[in-house]
């Protein structure tokens, strides 16, 4: 008999302890940083500045352009990401004489090492296009180039979602020059420089160039 009572309190005991609803647990917020394996994206915009080696238009053989550019980045897998990026440059030079807007897109992987909580370094490669809108006095240029990129940048997390970037890059660029160049009139720019004769590289852009990108940013990251 006292078998028969101890199992039926075993068993009462039992079917209570399912029945009893579990403590409900308390919400937790989870700050999703760099060491995350979880997919994310991000939207950055920069201040870019770019200096173009070998340039054909400028007497000190290089070109210095800034503007703003637009990135998305989504990180695929917790060692690497995708990025494609927008940017539009530009200058004055040679007194208002020279006029240049250009337009660089690049699609590239980034390769996340030395990753933390907070901060990550990154590498990148990937494929590089620019578009060139170019005055000389009376004598317009439009062109294109294309090639690959090369570099190196850094993020630090702000907050729980803000990401603070910073990166160099190295851009290796060739164009053809009979099928990309059209200009308007074939006359020197009234620069009042004496050039006699008027050198043809001034208007000539080269088939092959180095350039160097520097970015600084903010971005959203989800």
């Amino acid at each position: 008999m006292k078998i028969q009572i101890t199992a039926a309190c075993l068993a009462a005991a039992t079917l209570l302890a399912f029945a009893t609803p579990a403590a409900a647990e308390s919400p937790r917020v989870v700050v999703r940083g760099f060491e995350s394996h979880e997919p994310s994206m991000s939207l950055h915009l920069s201040g870019t500045g770019i200096t173009l080696g070998d340039d054909a238009i400028d007497p000190e053989g290089a070109a210095n352009l800034g503007g703003v550019g637009l990135s998305w980045r989504w990180d695929l897998v917790d060692w690497g990401g995708l990025e494609l990026a927008i940017a539009s440059v530009g200058r004055r030079s040679e007194n208002g004489l020279v006029t240049d807007t250009r337009g660089v897109f690049t699609a590239s992987w980034l390769w996340y090492f030395s990753r933390h909580h907070n901060h990550r370094f990154y590498g990148v490669t990937g494929l590089a296009g620019m578009g060139t809108e170019l005055d000389i006095g009376a004598n317009h240029y439009s062109y294109g180039e294309g090639g690959f990129v090369l570099g190196i940048g850094s993020e630090w997390m702000l907050g729980k979602a803000w990401v603070v970037s910073v990166d160099a890059r190295a851009l290796f660029l060739s164009a053809d020059q009979e099928e990309a160049v059209e200009v308007s009139q074939a006359t020197p720019p009234p620069d009042g420089r004496a050039r006699e004769p008027y050198p043809i590289e001034w208007w000539t852009p080269p088939t092959e160039r180095t350039g160097a990108q520097f970015n600084v940013g903010i971005g959203y990251r989800w």
